[in-house]
């Protein structure tokens, strides 16, 4: 697994791998990676030494993971999309090397990850993205609206965000970016905010769960607070879980939904480890141990304990504070309270493994 970003992904999933016994290594992006302060430093196998990959850096630290720990087989896990699209252009030379990427075709990935092509993906199954603000001009519309980029790389790859422009601070924002003449722009969508979670497994079988996100960093930054419950809506869960099967996805993905009482629109699409993975480990969705038994682990599927289980990161909320883009609540704030209680004891970084994470996190933000 890649460290130095998505880290609350990463940490989880050595969590998870650890608990079954499983061999795993980390690479890392550099002397400050958040991780050589947790439990899992002396899994670091090496570092990168470029911003990207070099097929130097991946041949290095395959012979190091089969040095240390005698396996001949290994599995890149996939949690950045950045990274994963890099990764395809050595695909073939892993593959040949006894190392496989545990993600699907890349023309399919590309139509999940990339934003346009997403919402095309979205029309053709039947499910609905937000509106469209055809030839609208960013400089006047009316607020809120969240433009997106087409492709989530520019074309001097540097990676792409979407911008929610709820204020003429955000719009000075959005005007600035260099790239914007590639970004689209949707109508803001109101409503609860939702991740449904899949893993979808070689055989064709797969295994799903759902997070109602409750507080998130502004500028639809990253989710801070969330809760995992049943989706109201089994018959989507499982819709869209069919389709992507039939069109041979494989391995981890989140797909994010806005629900109201009078619409559910389809947000994006991260077909990765996304960053509050933590929740669906202690939740006991299965979705770990999936993915697991499909690469050499016999471990058993737990019993879910999927409601009322939550998932705070306390960094991320005084980040988004002291950073001036403040929390966005996705639910009413007596709920909100009553979630935090609840997650008081579940940050993803104070526990026992990853206590120095905690306080460097909390210095950081």
């Amino acid at each position: 697994m890649f460290a130095g970003s998505n880290d609350r992904a990463v940490l989880s999933l050595c969590r998870g791998f650890t608990r079954y016994g499983a061999n795993f290594g980390l690479i890392g992006r550099g002397a400050d990676d958040l991780l050589l302060r947790s439990a899992y430093a002396d899994r670091f196998l090496g570092m990168r030494t470029s911003g990207t990959l070099t097929p130097t850096d991946l041949h290095a630290i395959i012979n190091e993971a089969r040095r240390r720990y005698g396996n001949r087989k290994w599995v890149i896990c996939p949690t950045s999309e950045y990274l994963n699209r890099h990764l395809f252009e050595y695909r073939d030379a892993l593959s040949a090397n006894d190392v496989e990427l545990a993600v699907c075709s890349e023309a399919l990935y590309g139509q999940l990850s990339d934003k346009a092509r997403f919402r095309a993906y979205c029309l053709d199954v039947g499910l609905s993205p937000p509106p469209l603000m055809e030839d609208a001009d960013a400089a006047s519309l009316p607020l809120p609206f969240v433009a997106k980029p087409s492709e989530n790389v520019s074309p001097d790859d540097r990676i792409l965000y979407p911008y929610l422009v709820r204020t003429e601070r955000d719009r000075r924002r959005f005007l600035a970016e260099p790239a914007r003449s590639t970004y689209y722009l949707e109508r803001y969508m109101e409503g609860q905010s939702w991740y449904l979670l899949y893993y979808m497994g070689r055989s064709g079988r797969w295994q799903a769960g759902a997070q109602r996100n409750l507080l998130q960093q502004g500028q639809g930054k990253s989710i801070v607070l969330a809760r995992m419950e049943i989706y109201p809506d089994s018959g989507l869960v499982e819709r869209i879980a069919v389709r992507l099967r039939s069109d041979g996805y494989r391995g981890f993905i989140m797909v994010e939904l806005r629900r109201n009482d009078r619409e559910v629109v389809v947000i994006e699409a991260n077909p990765r480890c996304w960053g509050p993975f933590q929740l669906a480990l202690d939740a006991n969705t299965g979705l770990l141990e999936a993915f697991l038994n499909d690469y050499g682990y016999a471990v058993p599927m737990p019993e879910s304990t999927a409601e009322g289980m939550h998932y705070l990161w306390t960094g991320g909320i005084l980040k988004a504070l002291r950073g001036g883009i403040g929390i966005a609540a996705h639910a009413r704030w007596t709920t909100v309270a009553g979630a935090l209680v609840g997650a008081s004891t579940r940050d993803v970084y104070a526990r026992p493994d990853s206590r120095m994470c905690y306080r460097k996190d909390l210095c950081q933000s």
